[in-house]
């Protein structure tokens, strides 16, 4: 799985807003690229992160794990290619 600081960025800013036109615009993206990124996440995630509506979205139960996870499953990899390196 690949994702970049941003696309965490702008799932934290869809979550605390409830919108994702808010979240992109506070990543500085446009509705349309926030859109795809998002979407890219939960393909590559394989889990839905957001309940997109008329009012706004909503975030799925896994989705407000989903950013600590990811980032302790980073930094377990950073520190295991770390060690493997000194070796």
């Amino acid at each position: 799985m690949h994702f970049d600081l941003t696309d965490l960025r702008l799932l934290v800013g869809i979550v605390e807003t409830g919108s994702i036109t808010a979240g992109a615009e506070q990543v500085c993206l446009s509705l349309s690229s926030a859109s795809t990124r998002i979407g890219g996440l939960e393909k590559q995630a394989g889990i839905v992160l957001l309940v997109r509506g008329r009012r706004g979205a909503t975030p799925t139960a896994v989705s407000l794990h989903f950013p600590n996870d990811y980032l302790a499953f980073s930094l377990r990899i950073c520190c295991s290619m770390f060690l493997q390196q000194r070796r």
